[in-house]
């Protein structure tokens, strides 16, 4: 026993040390120093995180599987080479190494060391782009006055406190202070003033006050219990409601036109991309215009519903793969009765109606957690 409990104690640190420089080098890549520094600087960070692979791949190689597990995971990973084979997307590919290399890592170790890492790059580069070490380049000038705060494009530095967010309200569970949900809100608020990332901050805020009400109301935490069916199925459900609004978006129709304007524009895009691409088994590989600094020239054609851009380039089992990891959190958070996880889930499935987050894990370490759960189920 005293061996495994330090053998246990190694992979942890082996992992917290994947994270780090898997999180430094992923975040200072969406930064504009990638393109005011040397030309080398995003070749180094590549390297970097190269060597977070290599290292996940000695941690996977020497962690202890159950079987059960193990034959599940290999059938996964597969279907998931597969789609990256037929979307040429080395993502997946080095995705699989991060997933795998958390079985059995606390959830708690996961969020601790995602948030810390995040926050202090955050800081680093927000602070950098203020006294003159990074460009605050301002978008839409004259008109939104959108400022980057050293990111590539606007809305990253929001997108961060988000999630950012979410976890620490996740770590801190009832030992949260009003104080904190107050330094959360004034935070997010200065960030929609310099960025008007407007759906971010609204639903900031609305996560902010669900979970004020669930640590401090016998009622609104009731209610979460009574309907805890219907939050495992919500991946499917939002899926399927933001497949369909895309999909059976209307040119000229002024109500569509107008819940588009609202969604600046989404749906338009969303259902010619479905038109253009089509939906394939495996994916299909796909090159994504959008804007950010220095973007690549070319028509806009990019779909922000993380849902429907997971379809579309990556296919319908992938897609499946990716709805069935945040189905198996949310029943293992019900049944735990963690309804703080529960909740910060939902938030983030809501949130990527019309956000691509759902599986980047740069912002969002979430689906690590589906991996921890395998691990954790037979501690017990």
């Amino acid at each position: 026993m005293w061996l495994n409990s330090k053998n246990n104690d190694k992979q942890k640190n082996i992992y917290v040390f994947i994270l780090i420089i898997y999180f430094a080098s992923s975040i200072l890549s969406k930064t504009i120093w990638i393109y005011s520094l040397d030309t080398n600087f995003e070749y180094l960070l590549k390297l970097v995180r190269y060597f977070a692979y290599i290292v996940c791949m000695f941690k996977i190689l020497f962690d202890n599987y159950y079987f059960k597990d193990l034959w599940k995971m290999a059938i996964i990973l597969m279907f998931i080479l597969v789609a990256g084979y037929f979307s040429a997307s080395t993502l997946l590919f080095t995705y699989i190494f991060i997933f795998v290399s958390s079985y059995k890592i606390e959830k708690k170790t996961i969020i601790i060391c995602s948030v810390s890492m995040q926050f202090l790059m955050w800081l680093i580069i927000v602070i950098s782009s203020q006294i003159g070490l990074n460009e605050d380049y301002i978008f839409d000038v004259g008109t939104r006055n959108r400022h980057s705060l050293g990111f590539t494009w606007t809305t990253t530095p929001a997108v961060f406190l988000f999630f950012m967010s979410l976890e620490y309200m996740y770590l801190r569970k009832k030992r949260i202070k009003n104080i904190e949900y107050i330094i959360i809100l004034i935070m997010s608020y200065v960030l929609y003033h310099l960025t008007n990332a407007r759906f971010t901050f609204g639903l900031s805020v609305i996560a902010t006050v669900c979970f004020w009400l669930l640590n401090n109301t016998k009622f609104f935490l009731l209610f979460i219990k009574k309907l805890r069916f219907i939050w495992i199925l919500m991946p499917v459900i939002i899926t399927v409601f933001s497949y369909s609004i895309h999909r059976y978006y209307e040119i000229g129709n002024w109500m569509w036109e107008k819940f588009d304007n609202l969604l600046s524009g989404r749906l338009k895009l969303g259902n010619s991309a479905v038109e253009q691409y089509g939906i394939k088994l495996f994916g299909q590989p796909i090159e994504w215009i959008t804007h950010s600094y220095q973007a690549k020239e070319g028509v806009y054609n990019y779909v922000d519903c993380s849902y429907l851009q997971i379809l579309i380039q990556y296919g319908v089992v992938f897609l499946g793969i990716c709805l069935g990891m945040y189905t198996y959190i949310l029943l293992k958070s019900t049944r735990e009765e963690d309804y703080h996880l529960c909740g910060c889930i939902l938030v983030i499935l809501i949130f990527c109606i019309t956000e691509p987050f759902l599986l980047n894990l740069t912002f969002n370490p979430f689906p690590l957690l589906a991996v921890s759960y395998l691990g954790e189920r037979k501690k017990k």
